[in-house]
């Protein structure tokens, strides 16, 4: 029986499915019967391969498998999402809630918020430049692709479901989709956790009132001075209230009693940093890695699955015997 593929990716990847329980297991029931069909469908070597892997009878279970592979796929996004918010909001509050009745060290605020996302994305862009592109993918990433992978035979341990986590592993891995997805899904990640910190952090702004400070024990003020002049300079050009140079002499001891423009000015600069961050990130477009039907390259972008030729009726695929230890 012909299914009607619901999209290109989708029969790509049950192909190479198919072609995962052959290697294992021999040829499928209802081999010969399929091979038949897709000669008559007719067409290229992808589309008969493809009409081959949805005229088996074991396509039905590997398409469910696929749809629980999809919505494992969404709910690791989704849960990670919320953590990745709720870790932004979170580290705000913790860290505003800590200096209750001080001010706020605003060169410790935003290295705490800060820091680590501006790292990963100048490494991450560092990596494009120096790779041409090819860059590794990112670990947080990998975490979820992993975590939808497990979500998946978690939900659906039938058989169908490890070779078919398998062969979207290997062709998203031999297209190098896989490194753009994942990278894909650490901006994602990142993004969430910087809109939970601005989230928060305009509410702690908006309903309190806060003085801001530095504190140093081994430098001297012009090197603050100096810092803050470079930090100001984007958050200036968009718009945003920045200290001057009277402001940061102003805030080095610390005070409860700053005077309201020095407080909006370091606090324009923290907001400023945040809005710049959040902007930068990125998102790539994975899909574009795979091409498009038609095209001709499939073959040299992602494997082919299958066997390179339709098998003849009545062929039997040998069974691949696990490698004993000498």
């Amino acid at each position: 029986m012909w299914h009607r593929p619901d999209s290109r990716l989708e029969g790509i990847l049950l192909a190479e499915a198919v072609r995962s329980l052959e290697e294992t297991g021999g040829t499928l029931d209802g081999a010969a019967d399929a091979a038949a069909v897709a000669c008559a469908k007719g067409g290229n070597f992808e589309t008969r391969i493809i009409s081959r892997a949805y005229a088996l009878p074991a396509a039905p279970s590997l398409i469910a498998a696929l749809a629980h592979l999809r919505g494992a796929t969404f709910l690791a996004i989704v849960i990670t999402t919320v953590l990745a918010l709720v870790a932004g909001g979170t580290a705000v509050h913790a860290l505003l809630t800590a200096t209750a009745g001080a001010p706020v060290n605003v060169f410790l605020s935003l290295t705490t918020l800060l820091g680590l996302p501006i790292l990963t994305l100048l490494v991450w862009l560092l990596l494009v430049a120096m790779t041409a592109g090819r860059m590794g993918a990112g670990a947080i990433g990998r975490g979820v692709l992993a975590l939808a992978g497990r979500l998946a035979r978690w939900f659906d341990g039938g058989p169908a479901q490890v070779p078919l986590v398998r062969a979207a592993a290997r062709v998203f891995a031999e297209s190098g989709a896989a490194r753009w997805l994942a990278s894909a899904l650490s901006h994602l990640l990142w993004l969430a956790y910087l809109l939970g910190v601005l989230a928060v952090l305009l509410l702690h702004f908006s309903t309190r009132e806060y003085a801001f400070n530095w504190e140093t024990t081994i430098l001297a003020q012009h090197h603050y001075q100096a810092a803050t002049e470079v930090l100001a300079v984007l958050p200036g050009w968009l718009g945003f209230p920045v200290p001057d140079a009277s402001m940061v002499a102003e805030s080095r001891k610390p005070s409860l009693t700053t005077p309201a423009a020095t407080s909006h000015a370091w606090a324009g600069l923290l907001l400023g940093w945040l809005l710049i961050t959040l902007v930068a990130r990125p998102l790539k477009r994975p899909d574009r890695v795979i091409p498009s039907a038609g095209d001709g390259s499939l073959e040299e972008t992602v494997r082919v699955p299958g066997p390179r030729r339709l098998p003849p009726p009545g062929h039997q695929t040998p069974r691949r015997h696990p490698r004993r230890g000498r």
